[in-house]
Formats: structure tokens, sequence, C-alpha cells
């Protein structure tokens, strides 16, 4: 559950950010490398949203994911994202990114292509990589620089194909396009669909070097193509770096995004210049930094003269260090991969895309349209997420919260990961962190709305999971297979403690890893959701932050590093009804902040607390006030906020007090009409009188 690792966007950060320092945030095959890892630390913010320390966990289990969300969560959130996610913390996630700035462009604000100016010259093969999912956090959807090699071929990073939903090497996206011929990323030039993408590495296999992806066009364009450079430069040879990349360092202003391409010249350094190079990698800029490539300048080239024409020598790949030229992937080493793809000789077959269906991509976490058994195809559909994972400041211990605003977008996948409906979450109709951890959001489609979309919806269980049961864990880029290997009484962690929590039998098919958060555990039909991911145990340490512990009825307090964990949703289940809404005072229904005594007026004279009245338009949860925190009654803290039955004999009663108390307030209203109607009939008179004095007054000459 990560506490400290989730998962709201910051509120300078819309959307994934297209650079090799997120490039890998979403990624589930990244696993961190050294030289990212001690120049800074890297934020996972799953897709795009809340911040979330994921290196340690990731580098442990060998495994590659996001953006600017999810790094951001990312928690993991690398993209939406957000959620988030990168959905809390977002003052962290601010400093984070703008850390993550510094560190390519140096301490003082960036400029794109720092040093550089808007470009006087044509660059024909030159063009902007604007994908439609994850969207880029600009208004003109720029992500990353492409360069044309062949009528129906472009050449970006690695990195920038890497965001394709399940992250694959090789595969066909949904929405991407290029544009290219133009020095405006907006208009002129010619516009095609990428049908097929193709990435020489991924962050698992070591992405560093090769860091280079080819994108099939669909449809040949005009554009002069470049070549590539024939050997590596040298040292000191005088290169062109072109790109559209950000010229301050709020994403939140459109004027920091430049629709105009520009340039610098400066030289290609020697490897040392540049702390963290690899081998296959260029230093280029100014030694100082002073004239360097920017963020959402990936993919763009390093350009130098054979002859009388330009070459592209290098792609851009990330940062160098600190206050220092960037790095760029030497494109001449891997002539003979682009030319096999180019030319047919050499193809590379796709990845086998794992079905995601149905899941939703968060800020930091994830999340899956749910529906429960007195659903209706007119009601709202629902959200199901963890209680960690809302935006804003999360369910306080003991205490849940309940019907309170929400705006934001919920894409639920197709199954290659792709948007095949998108949602708006309006009200957040309950969460807590507390015997579970859920969050449940109410959309702006009906289930109907989306059944004509085609859309996924899962069926919440009203049974528990069971040890032994098969799970499966429904992230957005994969599926994890797990086993419930027990049924945990209590699991404590950051001063939390769940009821019943499901713990994972270890396996190579089920480590999820932060930014997994939210996923819904579901039964072998894959249709019924039985349960909810929401924690593992990071450090080893017992009961802290990212490292929950299990307590035993004896007390016996147990604690494994890297055992995960997900909650129980059939709790969920029993307080639904009808019209999406949730009935805390329902029978049956436990969750936190359910009122499971009925008070005795003779033994609790104590009058309930006023509710405040609901914003309008907006419909009071069952039991509770609107955008009200619910407390546990098991804390004894306060008590549960349910709506009081009225006592009949005592109507009569209570309808004179009222009749009585809207005469006082009529008559009040009364004499305080009487009052202001004398008051300013004296001051229509005063006014008067000044007029009059001001006109018979005599003048003074001019």
């Amino acid at each position: 559950m990560p506490l400290a690792n989730c998962c709201a966007p910051s509120a300078g950060v819309a959307g994934p950010q297209y650079s090799r320092l997120e490039l890998s945030l979403s990624e589930e095959e990244n696993t961190m490398t050294r030289r990212n890892n001690q120049a800074l630390k890297r934020w996972w913010p799953n897709e795009a949203g809340a911040v979330r320390d994921d290196s340690a966990y990731r580098e442990e289990h060998a495994r590659a994911p996001e953006a600017t969300k999810p790094a951001a969560n990312a928690s993991h959130g690398n993209r939406f994202h957000t959620p988030q996610r990168i959905w809390r913390i977002r003052s962290l996630v601010v400093l984070v990114l703008l850390g993550l700035l510094a560190v390519l462009t140096g301490v003082s604000p960036a400029t794109a292509l720092k040093g550089g100016s808007e470009s006087t010259q044509k660059y024909p093969f030159m063009g902007s990589f604007q994908p439609a999912y994850p969207a880029p956090p600009r208004a003109d959807g720029h992500g990353c620089g492409v360069m044309v090699l062949a009528p129906q071929w472009v050449l970006t990073a690695s990195h920038c194909a890497g965001k394709n939903p399940t992250m694959s090497k090789a595969g066909i996206p949904q929405g991407w396009k290029v544009r290219v011929g133009s020095a405006d990323t907006t208009s002129g030039g010619e516009v095609a669909e990428v049908d097929h993408f193709y990435r020489l590495a991924i962050e698992k296999g070591g992405l560093w070097g090769r860091d280079l992806a080819l994108l099939h066009l669909s449809t040949p364009v005009k554009a002069q193509p470049v070549k590539i450079a024939s050997n590596t430069p040298a040292e000191n040879t005088s290169t062109r770096i072109l790109g559209w990349g950000m010229t301050c360092d709020d994403s939140n202003n459109a004027s920091c995004f430049p629709s105009r391409l520009r340039e610098a010249d400066t030289a290609i350094q020697p490897r040392s210049a540049c702390s963290k190079a690899a081998p296959g990698e260029l230093c280029v800029g100014a030694l100082d930094g002073s004239v360097a490539a920017t963020n959402m300048d990936s993919g763009g080239p390093a350009l130098v003269q054979e002859g009388d024409q330009w070459v592209v020598a290098g792609v851009l790949s990330g940062p160098g260090g600190d206050n220092t030229p960037v790095l760029y992937t030497d494109v001449s080493k891997h002539a003979a991969w682009i030319n096999g793809i180019i030319t047919g000789t050499n193809v590379p077959a796709d990845d086998p895309a794992p079905n995601v269906e149905g899941a939703a991509e968060l800020p930091g976490c994830a999340g899956s349209v749910v529906r429960g058994p007195a659903s209706r195809p007119e009601d709202p559909a629902m959200m199901l997420t963890n209680g960690h994972c809302v935006k804003g400041d999360r369910p306080a211990p003991g205490k849940a919260l309940t019907d309170q605003p929400a705006d934001f977008d919920v894409p639920v996948a197709n199954p290659q990961g792709y948007p095949q409906a998108t949602a708006r979450a309006n009200r957040l109709i309950y969460a807590t962190m507390t015997g579970t951890d859920v969050a449940l959001y109410r959309l702006d489609k009906s289930y109907a709305q989306l059944a004509q979309e085609n859309a996924k919806v899962f069926e919440l269980s009203s049974t528990p999971a069971r040890a032994g049961d098969s799970l499966t864990i429904a992230y957005t880029s994969r599926r994890f297979a797990c086993t419930a290997e027990a049924v945990v009484t209590k699991l404590r962690e950051g001063g939390y403690e769940q009821n019943d929590s499901i713990r994972y039998a270890p396996g190579k098919d089920c480590n999820p890893y932060p930014g997994t958060s939210g996923s819904a555990l579901l039964a072998p039909d894959g249709l019924t959701v039985m349960g909810i991911n929401n924690t593992h145990n990071r450090d080893g340490e017992q009961c802290t932050e990212n490292n929950p512990c299990e307590v035993a009825n004896d007390g016996t307090v147990t604690a494994v590093k890297g055992r995960a964990y997900g909650q129980q949703i059939n709790t969920v289940t029993a307080c639904l009804t009808s019209g999406s809404k949730l009935e805390l005072t329902g029978q049956g229904c436990t969750l936190t902040g359910a009122a499971t005594l009925t008070p005795d007026p003779a033994k609790n004279p104590t009058p309930p607390a006023t509710t405040p009245p609901p914003a309008p338009g907006t419909p009071p949860a069952p039991g509770t006030a609107p955008g009200s925190s619910v407390t546990n009654p098991a804390d004894h803290t306060a008590s549960p906020a349910s709506e009081t039955t009225p006592d009949p004999s005592k109507s009569s009663s209570t309808a004179a007090v009222a009749s009585t108390a809207d005469q006082r307030r009529q008559d009040l209203a009364a004499t305080g009409f009487e009052r202001v109607g004398l008051i300013t009939a004296a001051l229509g008179l005063l006014a008067l009188g000044i007029v009059l004095w001001a006109i018979k007054r005599p003048r003074r000459l001019q």
C-alpha cells in the first residue's frame, strides 16, 4: 500500500513526459540502470502520476516497467498520469520532476536546445512523433523527434516507442502518427499513421547505447530521407542538434512547448565528459551543458556533415550528468539492424501481447470498472482501485472518505491495452485503508453506455477469496498468475490495519511491483473480482510504510521481505445498492464507517451532529455527510455518521417547534426589512440634500 509512494499526479505535470528521464517509468522490463540510480533517485510514476521509489525492488527482482507516471508512483506511476498518481503526494512529484529536468538541462531554467534558436534552414527529413495514447502533455501532441530514413520508415529512440501500453519490443500501435517535413508541429509537411514499431532494445536487455526504434508508416511520405553516418564521428567533430524540446520547466505552461523547430551547433565530446555514458553512446553538447538538448527532444538527431550533406550520427537518448553534454545513441553501430528491417531481410517477429482488457490506467495505480449484484444497465458505472490511490489526502487510520468530488479520466483498456472507452470519474463514493484498502468512484457513463462501446466490466464477488484460490492480477500492461497462499487475519502497515488480507504464494509469474496497486484480482473465469492488489514488503522491516507485517492472534509479528498482498472486496459488495450507491447503514455492511449498533435514545440522549447540506445537485451518501470522513466504530473515537430514524411520538411537538422557529425567522426578516427601508429612505433624503446644495452653492470662477 505503499503509503509514501503512491499516487497523485503533480499539479505541474499533465501526462507522460517523453524523455529518457522517465522513459521506462512505465516499462515492466525496466530494471533501473546503475548510472541513473546513482545520479538521481529514479521515480516510477506508473504512467504518469504519483511517485514511488521502485529502483531497489525492481533491481532485486530483475524485471523491467513509467511516466510521468507510472518513477512517477509511479508508484508508477509512468504515465496516467498522473496517477497519480502521477493519486497523491503532489508536492513531492513536482519536486521530483523538476529535479529530473534539472539533471537534463542544468540548474537554470531550460531552453529548448539550450543555447540554440529557431531553425532557419529546412530539414525535410525531420519529424514529430505524436501518439494519441499515452498522449504527451502538450497541445500540439509532440512527444519525440523522428527522422525519415525511407518513404515508409522513420527512426526515433526506443524509449519513445516503449510507451506502448504493454511495453512490447515489436508490435502494432493504435493512434500513433508522425508529421514530417515541417518546422511546425501543428501544420504543414505530411502526416502519416504508424502501423508498426520495432525497438532495438528494451531496458531489461540493456537499453543504453541501443536506444533506437523504427516506426513503419501506413502510407509513404515524399519527404527527402536522411542518410546514416558511415562511421562513429571523432571527438570534437562539429554537430548540429534539432528538436522541439521544452523551453522551460513548467509542463502546465503552454509557452514551454515550442511548436517551431529549434537548432543548435555544438560538438561531439569525449565520452569521459558524460559520466553516465555507456558503450555505443555519443556525448554531445557544450562541456558545461550550456548548449544541449532538453526534455522532449528525445529521438531527435545529432547531425554531422559528410561531404555537402547532413547525416544522422546520433539519436537523443538522455542526460549525461549534471551540467554536462547529453547522450545520443551512435546510429552507425546499428546500421545493419536498421537496414535489415527496412529492406525486409531481417524483420523481428512481434511480441506476443498479453490480454489486458478491462484494466484502467490511473496515475501511479491501476483500476477496473466493476458492477455489483444490484447494478442495473442504467446505473452510473463504478471504478474500483485502492484507498491509497485516491487523489489528495488519503483516508486516515480507522476512517473512511465518502461522497467527495472527483474529476479525472478513466481509460478502459482493450485487449492490447489501448483505450476501448474513456469515462470520467466525477465522484468518490467511498475510500478507506482500514479493514481493507479500497476506493470506489462513480463514472459519468452508465453500464449500458460502456456496453455500447464494448468496454469490459467486471463483476464484484460477494464471497471472500480463500487460501489456495488461483488469482490473476489484472494490471494495465500484463497479467500476473498468482495463488492465494494464505488469508492473513491481520496485516499492519504504517498505522493501518487490514483484515483477512490475501498473501500471494511466491512464484516467477506472481511478482507484482510498485505501480500495480489497485489492480483487480480475478477469479479463473476472468470476470469475477475476488480482491484487489495493494502492497508488498519492500525492505524487510516490520509494520512500517511499504513494509507490511502479519500480526497473529497471539500478537506474534512476522515480516518477510518481498511478500506481496491483496485485499478482500466482498465487504464492499455487501454495502452496494442499485443506483451505484453505497449504503453504510445497510444490513450486513461491515466496511469502515458502517453503523454496527442501533443507538438507544434512553441511554444516549446526546443529539446527533448536524449534517451540513450537500453541494447543489449532489445527493448525500447514505448515512454520511457529503464530503465527510467517516470514523470506524471500532476505534471508539467517534460515533458513525448515521441518519436518525424519527420517533412518531415526537412528530407533533417537532412540527410545533419547527413552526415556531419559522414564525420567528419571518418576524426577524420583516423587522430587518423595515429597518433597511427606514435607513434607505434616510440615506436617500441625505443624498438629495447634498445634490441640491451642490446645485445652489456659488461657483468659483475658473
